[in-house]
């Protein structure tokens, strides 16, 4: 395999992950989700911003609800939390109890729940806000139905569709509110609360339009009180300065929060959390897609032409007495004429001989060689036709030569 290939699959994959792991899932997938980080259609960064702007203590509530009574942020009474369900993380039992056994000492829990309305974000949670609700208040919630006894439904807009709600003038959090309107994107059908405990004192804040059906409604517990919206939408960024739909936050302000008291919004259940959080790592997306790009890494190593990141060393070799000589006698052939070489050679040979020399055409040496009975005629005529074939310039290296001398050599003693 091409290693340029594996190297450039490796570095788009490398990139695809970096976009994956750097860019947030909530711009990926232009999902608005209800949290006091997400300036989206469907979140309540807006809310959050004007309270602060106004002077209102707020804060993300990140931790779990058994939590609130401990904590030494704010007063044990005269607080808000404002929570949304469906809830991204669903509270067990012991954080329900806590919940009411918090909003018992005078605080007030306000609950906005995709009841009359559908966001995009609600069709990604598992949990049931009807049984929510239930558990949470003790109020149940059944479906508005016409005079038939068939459900009331409402079609989804993909701009969302605007649905009235009408206050009830004799509850405090309707003081001066005219109208108010929420939206849905997917089609919703209507509920309303039911009390089931005829002990139960159930206050209608405000109904919807079209079904007469109570879509805020407020249930004293104890010293507190928990306040339902049916409606995700009616307090997010989208919604929050239409109608008179921002009254209403400010009516609450007055009419529950103390004066040492703080608005908390319950960020944890929408999936915000100080703590780690295991399962919501493991259940990460991006996690899935690290695991891969580790896997196709190793899966392009095993297949590349080599498996070895880097070639292997090579141990430097120990010069011997032979590795000087092929340096030395390579730094001669390049400096010295072959033809000079093979002529000095041969003059040398005459000489030991003791055979005149001074003859260019080494005469006295070629008969001398040819009247050697030990000398076979086949290798004398071999070395002098390599002898003429460098004088010639037509044979540039001597090793060939050199040999066949050498053999002449040992032919003649």
């Amino acid at each position: 395999m091409n290693d340029r290939l594996i190297t450039a699959a490796g570095l788009i994959i490398a990139l695809w992950l970096a976009f994956s792991l750097m860019m947030p899932a909530q711009n990926r997938e232009a999902l608005s989700v209800p949290t006091t980080e997400d300036k989206g259609a469907d979140g309540y960064a807006a809310l959050y911003r004007w309270l602060d702007a106004s002077g209102v203590p707020v804060t993300s509530w990140r931790k779990s609800w058994t939590e609130l009574a401990d904590s030494a942020d704010f007063a044990p009474s005269g607080n808000i939390l404002f929570t949304t369900v469906a809830h991204l993380r669903i509270p067990d039992d012991e954080a329900i109890d806590a919940i009411r056994d918090w909003v018992e000492v005078g605080n007030t829990l306000l609950i906005a729940a995709t009841l009359n309305d559908t966001p995009l974000w609600s069709m990604a949670r598992s949990g049931d806000p009807l049984s929510a609700i239930e558990s949470i208040t003790g109020i149940g919630v059944e479906a508005a139905v016409d005079s038939d006894g068939e459900p009331m439904e409402e079609a989804g807009h993909a701009q969302g569709a605007l649905l009235d709600i009408d206050p009830v003038a004799t509850h405090p959090l309707m003081t001066e509110i005219g109208s108010l309107q929420h939206v849905t994107v997917e089609s919703t059908q209507f509920w309303s609360p039911v009390m089931k405990d005829t002990g139960l004192v159930l206050m209608k804040a405000a109904t919807d339009r079209r079904t007469g059906a109570a879509v805020i409604w407020e249930r004293s517990f104890g010293s507190g009180s928990i306040i339902v919206i049916g409606s995700s939408t009616l307090l997010s960024n989208r919604m929050l300065g239409v109608a008179d739909n921002a009254k209403v936050v400010s009516n609450l302000i007055a009419y529950r929060l103390s004066h040492e008291g703080i608005w908390l919004f319950d960020d944890r259940h929408q999936g915000l959390d100080d703590a780690y959080d295991a399962e919501s790592f493991l259940s990460d997306g991006r996690f899935g897609y690290s695991l891969l790009f580790l896997f196709a890494g190793w899966f392009i190593y095993m297949l590349g032409s080599s498996n070895r990141l880097v070639p292997p060393r090579e141990q430097p070799a120990v010069p011997h007495q032979i590795d000087f000589v092929r340096a030395i006698g390579g730094l001669m052939a390049r400096k010295l004429n072959p033809a000079d070489v093979a002529d000095q050679l041969l003059e040398q040979w005459a000489n030991e001989l003791n055979l005149p020399g001074g003859d260019p055409s080494h005469g006295p040496l070629w008969s001398r060689l040819k009247a050697t009975p030990t000398l076979e005629s086949h290798r004398l005529d071999a070395l002098q036709l390599a002898y003429y074939r460098i004088r010639m310039g037509k044979e540039k290296s001597l090793v060939r030569f050199f040999n066949l001398l050498h053999h002449a050599r040992k032919s003649t003693g």
